[in-house]
This record gives structure tokens, sequence and C-alpha cells, in this order.
């Protein structure tokens, strides 16, 4: 089933949608990879069509995590597919949570207990700020990028990767985390700058 749902770019999922555990899945590869914007919205489409609200909930919950302050015509879309299956307490949250999305450390989602990336944090951000410093931690630049994105924190994740390609960090998987982030924030000369520079490195080689 991993390979079908994974490797599966359709939208709205069809015969792997009566599987058990295809919702459980598409959580666990969004918490891998939080900045898969396909993934999340395979996770919420699936979940409305199976009308369950908390499991929704928390899907849409960590989509606007991920989305921060962007992709406002996305979250409307996803809520107008989400609102038959909603209580109207999490529809009015959502709803006016839309322009400025919504935080891994928000306290008001610390209940969402669907959500893969709230961190269900009811006290201060100290802890978490903390964590944020100690980049040193980790093994190698594309482990501290997985560490943001886990987070939902895409902006630190680039400059890490990006910084790791501007010392010439030799691996692979940190360009192709590059091209996922800059094609789900649509940064198309992002794109081409990168494009541009692997064409040297590979006339160079």
């Amino acid at each position: 089933m991993f390979f079908r749902v994974a490797g599966n770019h359709r939208l709205h999922l069809h015969a792997e949608a009566g599987q058990r555990g295809t919702g459980q899945l598409l959580a666990a590869l969004v918490k891998q990879n939080p900045a898969d914007l396909r993934t999340h919205l395979q996770r919420i489409f699936l979940l409305a069509k199976q009308g369950g609200e908390a499991a929704l909930f928390g899907a849409l919950v960590d989509l606007f995590i991920v989305l921060g302050e962007a992709g406002e015509p996305l979250k409307h879309r996803c809520l107008n597919v989400a609102e038959p299956v909603l209580t109207v307490a999490h529809l009015t949250f959502l709803e006016a949570s839309v322009a400025d999305g919504l935080s891994a450390m928000d306290t008001r989602v610390a209940q969402a207990r669907h959500s893969v990336l709230a961190l269900g944090y009811t006290g201060g951000h100290r802890l978490v700020s903390r964590r944020e410093r100690m980049a040193g931690e980790y093994g190698c630049p594309y482990d501290e990028a997985l560490g943001y994105l886990e987070y939902g924190q895409v902006e630190p994740a680039r400059k890490v990767l990006e910084a790791a390609m501007e010392r010439g960090v030799d691996d692979p998987r940190i360009t192709r985390q590059l091209y996922e982030i800059y094609r789900h924030a649509q940064d198309a000369a992002a794109i081409g700058a990168l494009d541009r520079r692997l064409g040297k490195v590979s006339e160079c080689s």
C-alpha cells in the first residue's frame, strides 16, 4: 500500500481510499515531509470523503501550519471541501486563521490530537527556541533542514540547504529537497538559479 499511496500523484485517491490505514500512512508522509503539499491535499480530500471530523481537523491544522501566511486560495478550497464534515467551532476557528495561518507552537491547536505537526504546546516558547539554536546537534545540513521541516519551519530549512549548496556540500538530497521547496513556493526564479548552478557544475565535471 505504501508505494500505491506514496507514488500516487492524484489528489483524490480512489482505490486506495477504502484501504485500512491509508489516512495514517498519509499522516506519516506529511510528518516525514511537511513541505509536500500534494500529500497534505490527498490526506484532506480523503478524510473529507471518509467523514472523520477529528482527523480532518488535524489534517487542516497541519496544512495551515506549513502554509503560514501563504496560500489563502488553497486554504479556502480545502475549507470548502471540509465544511460539510467539520464542526461549526472547528470551521470558524480555521476560517479565522486563513490570513495568518497557524504555528506549530500555537496553544490553540494543542488539542488537535490528529495533527502530526502541532507540538501540543501549552506554555511559553523557550524550549523550542533553545532547540532551534542547537544546530550543531545535527550530523549534516540535510538532517538539520529535516529537523526544521518536521515542525513546519520551511524558511529556516531553505536557508540551511541554500547555505550548504553555497559551501559546496556534496549531498544530492539537498538539491532534491531544495527543488521541492521551490516548487511548492512557486519560486520560479529560485528554480532557474538552481538549474543554472547545476548546469555549471555538470559542465565542469
